[in-house]
């Protein structure tokens, strides 16, 4: 985990001081690993998409950009917090997780290329998924460095930030991407048996641009779009997402399939 989110990932100090960077991060994924396995009682998620290319004024033409294959933002109530995610259209020509790892079985280099290993629906649902307040990410993560107030997207830029003396476990555990990439790192290294973790320079020297991740809105603005209406009354302790316009994940083609679909043992 150092490599990504710097030695201090491991410090313990007190909460007054804000330094306690283990807990943070701890307690972060404890939270995302609550999100998979039911879920806080108070947030619900909703999944749309977009198949207009960008031709819904309503949503302020958020996928207008041929870049961006996903984002989001969330409304407060005083009984729910409702987190959103629209797909664009590039979300819908990634691979699944389970097909990335199927093509990284007999191909090492792959195995060892997290950028190239990110680049997939379940990821890109992943690094949206962090910069949910509260529910997941507490303070919220963020596309951008405290240290460099510039983007940070991909593996590279994520150990640099790990990497640099006024950098560490203080900034990277407020970057979105520093979660997805030690997600990744882990998971792999679990799946194939590896002993080193990915390297953030691809093995073979090329690149791959992850369009999925190229977040082109201000994370730092959380306001849902202009004309935006929210699903049900999150004031209401029985409210229900009305079912002409949203339904039940149940109801439809099963989401895990969409994200991750079927890798071989």
């Amino acid at each position: 985990m150092n490599l990504y989110m710097g030695k201090r990932s491991t410090d313990r100090g007190g909460w007054i001081s804000g330094t306690n960077y283990q807990r943070r991060i701890q307690s972060n994924i404890a939270n995302q690993q609550t999100l998979h396995s039911g879920g806080p009682w108070q947030a619900v998620a909703h999944f749309y998409c977009d198949k207009t290319g960008g031709a819904w004024p309503e949503k302020d033409r958020l996928c207008e950009n041929q870049l961006l294959a996903a984002t989001t933002w969330e409304t407060y109530g005083v009984f729910w917090a409702s987190h959103y995610i629209l797909f664009c259209q590039p979300f819908f020509g990634l691979q699944t997780l389970g097909q990335v790892v199927n093509n990284a079985k007999y191909d090492l280099d792959a195995r060892y290329d997290i950028e190239r290993m990110m680049n997939n629906k379940a990821g890109a649902v992943f690094h949206e998924t962090w910069h949910w307040p509260w529910t997941v990410s507490n303070p919220m993560a963020l596309d951008i460095s405290l240290r460099t107030e510039k983007p940070v997207y991909g593996p590279e830029e994520v150990a640099e930030n790990a990497a640099a003396p006024d950098g560490d476990a203080p900034i990277t555990s407020r970057i979105a991407d520093a979660y997805s990439v030690v997600g990744h790192a882990i998971f792999l290294m679990r799946k194939f048996g590896m002993e080193t973790p990915p390297s953030p320079i691809p093995p073979n020297g090329t690149t791959v641009t992850r369009a999925d991740l190229a977040t082109l809105r201000d994370s730092s603005d959380r306001s849902p779009p202009p004309g935006f209406v929210d699903s049900f009354n999150l004031s209401d302790p029985n409210g229900e997402p009305d079912p002409k316009v949203w339904k039940p994940i149940g109801s439809l083609p099963p989401l895990d399939e969409e994200l991750y679909g079927k890798w071989q043992d």
